[in-house]
Parts: structure tokens; C-alpha cells; sequence
């Protein structure tokens, strides 16, 4: 149950980093960009590791080719989003079966959702502080 919160909660925070990401006149610095593309790869790694400790074999994900880096982290974010679903779905399943987890791949599994939790909330709160500026920017010029 604790680890399906878990995935739940990412999923969440992924949806909201999506919401974000559509904001209008959204422009990043560069650092912003680097930083934001390392967190959100680092968080579809972690979803991966623990999609694959469960023995979910999902699609690669779809990287865009030529795209904006806007487009680049919708790709990361609908590839984790799938892999939630996924974990979810698994997770389920393992429940009504009562099949048991191991405790050294439950503890592993928690500790990459736990991971990829972090790095999907640093990006919200990354791209808030940019929202934010920019909402400020905004109302000064009227």
C-alpha cells in the first residue's frame, strides 16, 4: 500500500510538472533547462529501476527528435507517467493474488519511488519559482 502511495503521489507530481510546463511564455535559462532535464531523467530512471524490479518490461521512451527541450520533458514526463501506471497496475495485481514482495526488492522499489519523488518535486518547485517571476514580470509591465 505504502509503495502504491508512492507511485500515486509521482504521478500526481508529474502531472502538475506538466501543467507547468504548458504555462504561457514559459522561457528557461539554460542553467534552468540543464537542471530541470538532469531531475526529470533522474526521475524516469529511478520509475525505471523499480518498474523493472517488479518486471515491468514497458517501451523505451519516445525522445523526440529535434525538438524544443519543452518537448524533451513532456517525452520524460508521459514516459513516467506510463511507468506509474504500470507500477500501479502491477502493484494491484500483486495485492489480489497475495503474492508477496520480497523485502529487499520492496525496500529497493521504495527507495528509487522515493528518489524519483524528490527529484519530480525540485522540478515543481524549480519551474514555480520561474512561473512566478514571470507572472511578476508580467504585471510590472502593465
Amino acid at each position: 500500500d505504502s509503495i502504491l502511495a508512492q507511485a500515486r503521489t509521482a504521478q500526481d507530481g508529474l502531472g502538475t510538472v506538466g501543467q507547468q510546463l504548458k504555462t504561457q511564455n514559459l522561457k528557461l535559462k539554460r542553467s534552468q533547462t540543464h537542471l530541470l532535464k538532469n531531475k526529470l531523467a533522474d526521475a524516469h530512471d529511478n520509475i525505471s529501476a523499480a518498474s523493472s524490479k517488479l518486471g515491468i518490461e514497458g517501451e523505451p521512451m519516445k525522445m523526440p527528435m529535434g525538438g524544443s527541450p519543452l518537448d524533451r520533458f513532456i517525452a520524460y514526463i508521459n514516459g513516467g507517467q506510463d511507468k506509474l501506471i504500470a507500477i500501479q497496475k502491477k502493484l494491484k495485481e500483486i495485492a489480489t493474488t497475495h503474492e508477496e514482495l520480497q523485502p529487499g526488492e520492496m525496500m529497493f522499489i521504495q527507495v528509487k519511488m522515493s528518489a524519483a519523488q524528490q527529484e519530480i518535486e525540485y522540478s515543481s518547485t524549480l519551474l514555480s519559482k520561474v512561473i512566478s517571476s514571470i507572472t511578476t514580470i508580467l504585471n510590472t509591465q502593465l
